[in-house]
């Protein structure tokens, strides 16, 4: 009897560990499968993210992985950026226009920010007060 409760143990034992080892096969793989499906497509999805955060609205997210969920996410993160960079553009282009209307002005022109420092003086202030390009601003 006690030769058969050692062996019957022994199985049991040799049981215990097949399972523990399927179950840690069975995580690992998991893993792996989390970082091919979520982890990879949402660090490209927060790179993207970081960039335009630097003002780099050339960024795109492009093609993704991890299901179409995070393909559509990707989508619209890059018809945002699209967006955002037109704008951009379109604000960068009048900001010129008015640059260039306000220099030919002649009237002394010139821009201040919140605190009341110079950012910007046309080219008529210049010539009114003497001074170099450059000087009179801050």
């Amino acid at each position: 009897a006690g030769a058969v409760l050692r062996e019957a143990a022994a199985r049991d034992r040799l049981a215990a560990f097949l399972i523990l080892g399927s179950l840690l096969l069975t995580f690992s793989l998991a893993l792996v499968a989390f970082g091919a499906a979520i982890e990879r497509p949402v660090k490209q999805l927060l790179g993207a993210a970081g960039r335009w955060g630097r003002q780099d609205w050339d960024a795109r997210v492009g093609p993704i992985g991890g299901g179409r969920e995070f393909g559509r996410l990707g989508a619209a993160f890059d018809a945002m950026a699209e967006a955002v960079q037109a704008r951009d553009a379109a604000r960068l282009a009048s900001e010129r226009r008015l640059s260039v209307l306000l220099d030919l002005s002649p009237q002394v022109v010139m821009t201040a920010d919140a605190g009341g420092r110079i950012t910007w003086l046309n080219r008529w202030w210049h010539e009114y007060t003497g001074t170099p390009w450059g000087e009179g601003l801050g």
